[in-house]
């Protein structure tokens, strides 16, 4: 996708510790639930990194059917210095909540042809979460790492939808910002996620539907932000335009 001839090949170890373990996993965002919204539309993000530039794109759509709301998302990163691919990562995943509580998900992530299966499934008052390395128990209200699903600040538990790995999250902020697309300045309420020990580790822009326009993940030092560049979402909805460019081009 983005190829500089100037970037040397020992580089290559930065990228892949600081940039593209950007995956379906990498925005926790709160464990304080209103379920992903749940009118059926789609939005397409592009992937971005500082040094790199566009190096991907991101699409997550919700459906809502016979009480579930269903979402799938898909993943396509590549990185590409000298003519050569140094790192490509593509994930896909299916997440499934019924009233406002996660009762599965299961995502496929495959990084330079290397793939990995991790899994999830609400048993026993418990939330059953199964990967290579075995099998980990979290509490009933845990959600996916997903930045629809934040609400409102505070604390909470979260599942990496990649890793399967349980933490503990605290979510801050909620102030307004602007944030400038195709369509003109766009107002939204910018959160930060903090995961351990790591502040702003996932910050998130949500406009007035609660839907993230943008959201980042800072991976040692590194911002790699995903914005939003195109929707389904009805006329009436977002931004007076259906369907077409939103992204603000830099």
């Amino acid at each position: 996708m983005v190829g500089n001839s100037n970037h040397s090949i020992p580089m290559i170890t930065k990228i892949r510790s600081a940039a593209i373990v950007v995956c379906l996993s990498a925005f926790a965002a709160s464990a304080l639930l209103g379920a992903a919204k749940a009118d059926d539309h789609t939005r397409y993000y592009q992937v971005e990194h500082p040094r790199y530039g566009n190096i991907g794109t991101y699409a997550y759509s919700i459906d809502k059917s016979d009480g579930e709301v269903r979402t799938e998302a898909q993943l396509r990163v590549a990185i590409t210095v000298m003519g050569f691919v140094i790192y490509r990562q593509d994930a896909d995943q299916v997440e499934v909540f019924r009233n406002d509580t996660l009762v599965s998900f299961q995502s496929v992530t495959t990084t330079n042809g290397q793939q990995a299966l991790t899994y999830g499934i609400a048993k026993a008052g418990r939330f059953q979460v199964t990967t290579a390395s075995g099998v980990s128990s979290a509490p009933a209200h845990v959600l996916p790492s997903d930045p629809w699903l934040l609400k409102r600040v505070g604390t909470g538990v979260v599942v990496s939808t990649k890793s399967g790995l349980i933490e503990d999250v605290e979510v801050t902020g909620g102030e307004t910002e602007i944030v400038l697309l195709d369509v003109g300045p766009v107002s939204t309420r910018h959160f930060h996620v903090r995961a351990g020990t790591q502040i702003n580790k996932w910050e998130v822009w949500l406009d007035q539907y609660g839907s993230p326009v943008k959201f980042r993940s800072l991976e040692d030092g590194t911002p790699i932000d995903f914005i939003l560049s195109s929707t389904t979402v009805p006329t009436s909805d977002l931004f007076g335009l259906a369907g077409g460019p939103v992204r603000q081009n830099e």
